[in-house]
């Protein structure tokens, strides 16, 4: 009985022994394949790289070959002739002609973001634009009653104020707003704003046109009008009240005038 298990025994060490082998070679096959895939995939990322650089280099005006060798003649104890230069240093000025074209992006990104800003600024100057006057005086003319006026309120280059008129400076769309408090017995009370040219002394075209009915036993109301209109370099505007003598209250909370380029 001893002597049968002792041989069963040689047995299976016999038949282990190959298999471990077998194995040890596999995994040695399977280790040399993964150590080429990787060198493989390290001689691809370089030669992209080696391809971008020659691209940099062709865009930049340079024609020699900077994929050839580095000059290792000196460390090997090779000479070359007199006047021979090593291809090194055009290879550096490649790259940092790559590295230049690599920043320009963000260099004309920040080009783009100072234009929009000063654009927008210029928009905000021109947007900003207005004038709000309050009356200093009224006086009669003909059979109509103006009010002469004093600014409270101005930033902008849009407009030139002179007493009942105001003068446009720039074409563009402007708001033009009024009000007037009436304290006058006449049952109907209100005011007009005309247009006219700088040159011409006629009448005007009316842009805005407020009306009133005042009451009997309290003879005050208010009356106000806005909107929005196209206007030209040299457009005098100005506020007409159509009645002679016409009382008004000059509280700048009851009566006043803006203009506010839009």
């Amino acid at each position: 009985g001893g002597g049968r298990g002792g041989a069963r025994a040689r047995c299976v060490k016999q038949m282990v022994s190959p298999v471990s082998v077998g194995l040890a070679a596999l995994a040695g096959v399977l280790l040399c394949l993964a150590v080429q895939v990787l060198q493989s995939a390290e001689m691809a990322r370089l030669r992209r790289e080696l391809e971008g650089l020659r691209e940099d280099c062709g865009a930049w005006g340079a024609r020699q070959d900077v994929g050839q060798s580095l000059d290792v003649s000196p460390a090997l104890g090779n000479t070359r002739p007199q006047g021979y230069t090593s291809p090194v240093p055009q290879f550096r000025d490649c790259t940092h002609a790559a590295r230049e074209r690599t920043g320009e992006p963000e260099r004309q990104a920040l080009r783009v973001e100072r234009d929009s800003e000063g654009k927008h600024r210029h928009r905000q100057r021109r947007r900003n634009s207005l004038i709000h006057l309050v009356p200093s005086s009224y006086r009669s003319q003909g059979d109509s009653t103006v009010i002469h006026w004093q600014k409270i309120l101005h930033t902008g280059e849009s407009f030139e104020q002179n007493n009942s008129t105001i003068a446009i400076r720039g074409n563009g769309h402007y708001l033009i707003y009024t009000q007037v408090l009436y304290q006058d017995r006449t049952f109907v009370m209100g005011h007009v704003v005309k247009r006219r040219e700088q040159r011409r002394q006629n009448e005007g075209e009316t842009l805005l046109r407020c009306t009133q009915n005042m009451p009997t036993d309290q003879p005050f109301n208010t009356c106000y009008s806005a909107g929005i209109y196209k206007l030209q370099k040299g457009d005098i505007i100005e506020m007409v009240i159509p009645r002679n003598s016409a009382n008004i209250v000059m509280d700048r909370d009851s009566t006043f005038m803006g203009l506010m380029k839009v």
